[in-house]
């Protein structure tokens, strides 16, 4: 009778296992015995979902049974340091980085989304800081500079938009970025058919700088 309890229990838990929506591996050696936190942006709000408890070596796994909503989310270290997530059709996927430098350590592996996520990210921030730059330097000579720069912006993110079409990562980069500054609609450049951007700050933020003008 113990036999085939020990059979029927690892039957269930082998089960609902493979019943996983979700199921997140994560590896952060420098947190052993350590707590992360896992939330959503919505509009200006960080909504707490859990909490993924990581052994002495740093390894955790989260696991839910149902999928999480589209959209970008946010883990939180005991420090209050944070990286991002995209939660698309693919939540099964391992996360391996460590706290001296999140994003330029990141490993993701199992979601190609999150991967390219990654390569924009480690691209997109020393551009960003070149153009902040230069933003504040009026003379005229580095006009053309700053030119060259978002040029070298937009050619990023079309080519990882190109190389991940129909996908929430794709929409994403396109409402980040594909912005018209003399366009008639101030929403042009969001598809409001993704529903994972409700799950960001963007429509907010775009809300508020049209108000405020």
């Amino acid at each position: 009778m113990k036999h085939i309890a020990l059979i029927i229990s690892v039957a269930i838990l082998s089960l609902t296992s493979a019943l996983a929506q979700v199921d997140i591996s994560f590896k952060l050696p420098q947190l052993p015995n350590e707590e992360l936190v896992i939330g959503h942006y919505f509009a200006e709000q960080h909504l707490v979902h859990d909490t993924i408890f990581l052994n002495k070596k740093g390894v955790g796994t989260f696991k839910k049974e149902t999928s999480f909503d589209r959209g970008i989310y946010f883990v939180v270290l005991p420090d209050n340091k944070y990286f991002e997530l995209l939660m698309s059709d693919d939540q099964n996927y391992s996360v391996e980085t460590d706290t001296t430098e999140l994003i330029g350590n990141m490993k993701i592996k199992g979601c190609t989304e999150n991967e390219a996520f990654y390569k924009y990210q480690n691209a997109i921030i020393p551009l960003s800081q070149k153009i902040s730059a230069l933003s504040e330097n009026k003379q005229a000579e580095t006009s053309e500079e700053l030119s060259d720069l978002e040029k070298e912006v937009e050619v990023l993110w079309k080519k990882i938009v190109e190389a991940n079409p129909n996908t929430f990562l794709a929409n994403l980069l396109r409402a980040m970025n594909d912005v018209k500054p003399n366009g008639r609609d101030v929403y042009e450049h969001i598809n409001f058919a993704e529903k994972g951007l409700l799950n960001t700050p963007i429509i907010y933020e775009t809300t508020r700088r049209h108000i405020a003008k």
